[in-house]
């Protein structure tokens, strides 16, 4: 998996470029046979893309975008979810320059130093992370309310009504 932001530019020619931000790009490496966990690792890797085309898709019924490479051969097609889209900033979200983080502040947890929050400022994926709303009613007590019904049906199954004579 490979994730990466930045800015993109239209030269005035139907392409795009797309220039991401050299540190913040990451490549996730899953290879249970070498490493028992996942490997993050730096990604850089700036797009040009020679013509894209936007049309409302008769599918899905929402804006999608078309894109195709240097070469001409097509992309996977993006779709418009959030109008306005909801994005990240242009600017880098990971302070330090390079792979290896030298400095004392970078070294704390941001969160065990308030110090550490006033250099570094606010985050700015602040806000990034949605909280699930909360339900009167959660999944688990429709399960153990199942359950319940289930064991106190079998109990009256067994249970005998009358005595014959």
């Amino acid at each position: 998996m490979q994730w990466q932001h930045g800015k993109y530019y239209l030269p005035g020619n139907g392409s795009i470029y797309l220039q991401p931000i050299q540190v913040d790009g990451r490549q996730q490496m899953s290879t249970p046979c070498q490493y028992e966990n996942s490997v993050y690792e730096r990604y850089y890797q700036p797009e040009f893309i020679k013509s894209y085309g936007i049309e409302v898709d008769g599918f899905h019924n929402i804006q999608r975008l078309n894109l195709f490479l240097f070469d001409g051969s097509p992309q996977q097609p993006l779709y418009l979810a959030y109008s306005p889209p909801q994005m990240l900033p242009t600017q880098t979200l990971n302070p330090t320059a390079t792979a290896s983080a030298t400095s004392k502040a970078a070294k704390i947890k941001r969160d065990e130093d308030p110090q550490v929050l006033l250099q570094m400022g606010e985050p700015l994926n602040r806000n990034a992370i949605i909280q699930p709303k909360k339900s009167l009613v959660e999944p688990d007590q429709f399960w153990y309310a199942g359950i319940g019904l289930i064991l106190i049906g079998g109990v009256m199954f067994m249970y005998p009504t009358s005595k014959k004579p």
